[in-house]
């Protein structure tokens, strides 16, 4: 069993869209905390960034809280988004939401926010946020009645910036291995939002396999390739993809990945790769992307299947 370690960011920007369309700001980024309850929408649900939440408290966030202390008002209301993958380390994914209250929906202080999987103030939430002023203080933000609040909530996955390396059991001999992220800078590898339809519900990326193995898993023949590549030889989709049950709390992600007798005969298995995205895997939104490589090569043959236990695992960066 191979866990490979990916990372979670979250930061909020705030400003009111005037009647005559101009946005005055109300406070630059700032860094959210995702919550405990946050880290398990990960792998329950892909609804945890359809909408915002405003509140009034200023009680700082803990891991443990769950929802907004004090929520006013909320809006599923996404006017736009953008997602992008870095080309540079720390390599990154990256998805951008807009999201907009009716105009006078949201007067008065507010200084908290969340973003979350539903608008109704007080459910649920994914991360929090006390806004704060330029040296770090407590500051809320007071929209006008005539306008309409806009935040913008940007998620980033981050990749795992150094190669895991172990030893591992395979058909009861032990295999040196080497895991890293694969393709850290195509965006939609990395990045956890699907903005070409972001107007629809359940648009972030999901920590579960798609049982379709498609790109998903792949076994190879060659080497795996740098951060930004995958491994090389030749190719063959994996048979299948058992994903195990999800363990809250864990906020771990793990499934067995099998190549049937009659597939992936060229020698032995020398890499694999796995892609955690929703659906056939031909594009959209992903949780990233990994390879590993065995040495010695795992052995496959016409008489014997291959069975693996790959997964993933995640904490806040």
């Amino acid at each position: 069993m191979i866990l490979l370690p990916f990372q979670l960011g979250g930061r909020f920007r705030v400003g009111a869209r005037r009647p005559d369309g101009r946005l005055r700001p109300l406070a630059d980024w700032q860094d959210n905390l995702i919550l405990d309850a946050g880290l398990d929408m990960v792998a329950t649900t892909n609804t945890y960034l359809d909408a915002v939440q405003a509140g009034t408290s200023g009680v700082a966030p803990t891991v443990e809280h769950t929802a907004l202390l004090e929520p006013v008002a909320g809006t599923a209301n996404r006017v736009s988004a953008n997602s992008a993958a870095s080309g540079f380390a720390p390599w990154r994914g990256q998805s951008q939401i807009t999201y907009r209250f009716p105009t006078g929906a949201v007067t008065g202080l507010i200084r908290e926010l969340a973003v979350a999987p539903g608008a109704t103030p007080g459910s649920p939430a994914f991360s929090r946020v006390i806004l704060r002023n330029a040296v770090g203080k407590p500051a809320g933000v007071a929209p006008l009645a005539d306008e309409a609040l806009e935040v913008e909530y940007e998620l980033s996955i981050y990749a795992p910036p150094n190669d895991v390396s172990g030893t591992t059991n395979i058909d009861g001999t032990s295999h040196g291995y080497t895991a890293r992220a694969s393709l850290a800078s195509t965006t939609m590898h990395w990045a956890p939002y699907d903005a070409a339809s972001f107007g629809s519900s359940g648009q972030a990326a999901q920590a579960s396999f798609s049982n379709t193995p498609g790109a998903h898993a792949v076994a190879y023949s060659g080497a795996i390739g740098s951060i930004t590549s995958s491994p090389g030889g030749t190719a063959v989709n994996a048979s299948g993809v058992g994903q195990q049950p999800y363990v809250p709390g864990s906020h771990e992600r793990r499934v067995r990945l099998f190549w049937d007798l009659d597939v992936a005969n060229f020698g032995g298995i020398r890499s694999l790769s796995l892609r955690m995205a929703p659906g056939s895997g031909a594009g959209g939104n992903s949780l990233g992307a990994y390879q590993v490589e065995f040495s010695p090569v795992a052995p496959k043959t016409s008489e014997l299947g291959f069975f693996f236990d790959l997964g993933v695992a995640w904490g806040r960066a």
